[in-house]
């Protein structure tokens, strides 16, 4: 009799409905491992012996081009850095000697020597004191900077030896051009007005007049 009949089991002890699902769960984990290997066939491909002849050419073609571009940029941007930096120094001297001049009430001098290439501060107590002072913050300027000249009005150019700008305890300066240059870069004119609390970084064609 066909109700009576018995369902039997597989070979394993276990019904055929759980056989059949085992079956397609492994299926489909077999699938995802082919669609892997598909995706990556590098992995299942073995390791490379290395890089061809072709491909070291091209990247040392590429680091070649690269520095060719990279060395210029960097030794012109050292020059014009340091340049920048001693005329930023220049501009807080003289900014900080204007308002000492002022609040101590004593003639202060800014000392540039154009021969040795060095600058320094001295201060005066007493109009008409001649008597020599003390240098004060004295430094020299790095090798590649030099101060060309230092112009004052009427057409008074001082290209050695040492000029001295004075601030006076009134509040106002001598007024002098301060020309600075280096190896391969155009110069750089900070002009020193009279009343102007700090000085001015003229334009790189050299024509600061007064």
């Amino acid at each position: 009799m066909m109700a009576g009949r018995r369902r039997w089991p597989d070979a394993g002890g276990r019904p055929r409905a759980r056989l059949a699902r085992f079956r397609s769960s492994k299926a489909v984990v077999n699938g995802n491992i082919r669609r892997s290997s598909g995706v990556f066939p590098a992995l299942c491909s073995g390791p490379r012996d290395g890089f061809t002849l072709l491909e070291l050419i091209v990247v040392i073609l590429l680091l070649s081009i690269l520095l060719g571009f990279a060395v210029p940029a960097f030794r012109d941007g050292g020059f014009t850095a340091s340049k920048d930096s001693a005329a930023r120094e220049l501009l807080h001297s003289i900014k900080k000697l204007k308002i000492a001049a002022l609040n101590r009430q004593s003639i202060h001098k800014l000392h540039l020597n154009l021969s040795e290439n060095r600058i320094w501060i001295s201060r005066q107590d007493q109009p008409g004191d001649q008597a020599p002072r003390p240098r004060l913050s004295e430094r020299t300027l790095a090798n590649d900077i030099r101060i060309a000249h230092v112009r004052f009005p009427g057409d008074r150019v001082i290209r050695s030896g040492e000029a001295v700008i004075a601030f006076y305890p009134q509040g106002y300066s001598d007024r002098a051009v301060i020309r600075l240059t280096d190896d391969d870069r155009a110069p750089t004119d900070l002009v020193v007005e009279a009343f102007l609390p700090m000085a001015l970084i003229a334009s790189n064609d050299g024509a600061a007049n007064f």
